[in-house]
């Protein structure tokens, strides 16, 4: 990309103050399938700390702990949800390849359930079983892969990547060329996970496109530090000194991500790339020399543990189980007994989510696509029984 100096888009205040806090759906997807115990241990904690969950989800764990066969188990997915989810997904890791012809044939016709958050979930599960069936799971992933979803074809990008199928790439290019530009979804993180994980050397040039256009996402800064090249050097040396007031967040991740690629590429590209940005300014080499070295000096282990979402996964260590039971005890006082709700449904949270964050259920899906209609009617009802409610 050789017009990345001249573009501004990047800049924009409104662009900035877009970037989400939250990863995506396909981001903790990768988090699951890369360590079970994560799902399993927040499953555990929802459970103990409300009740109504823990009833909801008593008889579904039951049903699917003595399921026998696959085809009893994938019958099964409808009510794998919640606290039952690392249940099916344990259970149907015991099955061997035996399981891999099912749960393809499951797949082929999950495009087909019309209810947006009951095929979504179907996606995940039957997704995430094939991820633990190897060169198998990976070639029934490709078998599929046309007859997905968008959202389905994302997540199936996402296990590839993680199942090492270097024969992928080509599928998951193409469609992340069909999806880059589209930006009311975010397909591209699943595809961008694949390329990334299976090292495909055209993801620097990609991702550099996407920051100087402007197109932020809460993973851009964290695969610029996986993948990023010299492409971006300038871009985020620019960002990182934007005014904090737009997205304090924003300054922050772009010196991190420019702190990867400088030990990526070494010093020397890095100082030619600040020397050209500097445009000759003999009254500023020294400045920028200064800058290089201090970039230089600090050991690339500092991004890594920044961004230790990116490089490591989501482990045990980091659930603040506190915060955890902190956030279940606002939700019931937001609630109050009058309000508390019946067992099947998850409760809202404390402060709504934006429109495009990912919904409070646990769904993966956006609140505007999930809850964000029921709450609103849930509001109107309280407004009009306790007067207006400060939201």
């Amino acid at each position: 990309m050789k017009n990345s100096r001249v573009s501004t888009a990047f800049l924009s205040p409104e662009a900035i103050s877009r970037w989400p806090r939250f990863p995506s759906a396909q981001t903790m997807y990768r988090c699951h399938l890369l360590d079970p115990r994560v799902g399993e241990t927040v499953a555990q904690t929802a459970a103990r700390l409300n009740q109504d969950i823990r009833d909801r989800d008593r008889e579904n764990v039951l049903r699917i702990e003595r399921a026998g066969t696959v085809d009893e188990l994938l019958d099964l997915v409808p009510v794998a949800s919640g606290t039952a989810t690392p249940s099916w997904r344990r259970r149907m890791r015991q099955f061997g390849q035996e399981a891999v012809y099912p749960i393809a044939q499951r797949l082929r016709h999950t495009r087909e359930i019309e209810d947006r958050h009951r095929r979504s979930m179907t996606y995940e599960l039957l997704l995430s079983a094939l991820r633990w069936k190897e060169e198998t799971g990976a070639s029934a992933l490709l078998d599929c892969f046309d007859v997905l979803s968008p959202y389905g074809q994302s997540l199936a990008c996402v296990s590839l990547g993680v199942l090492d199928a270097g024969r992928a790439i080509p599928t998951i290019w193409a469609y992340y060329e069909s999806v880059w530009e589209d930006t009311g979804e975010n397909y591209l993180v699943g595809a961008l996970w694949g390329l990334i994980d299976l090292q495909d050397p055209r993801v620097a040039d990609a991702l550099s496109v996407l920051l100087v256009s402007g197109r932020y996402f809460f993973e851009l800064f964290g695969f610029l530090s996986l993948a990023g090249d010299v492409e971006a050097v300038v871009p985020l040396l620019l960002l990182s000194m934007t005014d904090t007031e737009m997205n304090e967040m924003v300054p922050e991740q772009a010196a991190m991500a420019l702190l990867s690629i400088a030990h990526r590429i070494g010093r020397d590209s890095l100082w030619a790339e600040f020397e050209q940005a500097g445009a000759g300014r003999k009254d500023r080499q020294r400045q920028l020399e200064g800058f290089v070295d201090s970039i230089m000096s600090i050991p690339p282990e500092t991004a890594e543990k920044y961004f230790s979402l990116f490089y490591r996964g989501l482990q045990l260590e980091d659930l603040d189980l506190d915060e955890m039971r902190a956030v279940d005890r606002r939700f019931r006082q937001f609630l109050g007994d009058e309000y508390s709700l019946k067992p099947g449904s998850p409760s809202p949270p404390y402060e709504k989510p934006g429109r495009n964050d990912p919904c409070w259920c646990g769904s993966g899906k956006k609140y505007k696509y999930c809850h964000l209609r029921k709450d609103q009617r849930r509001h109107r009802l309280n407004s009009s029984q306790t007067g207006p409610v400060d939201s």
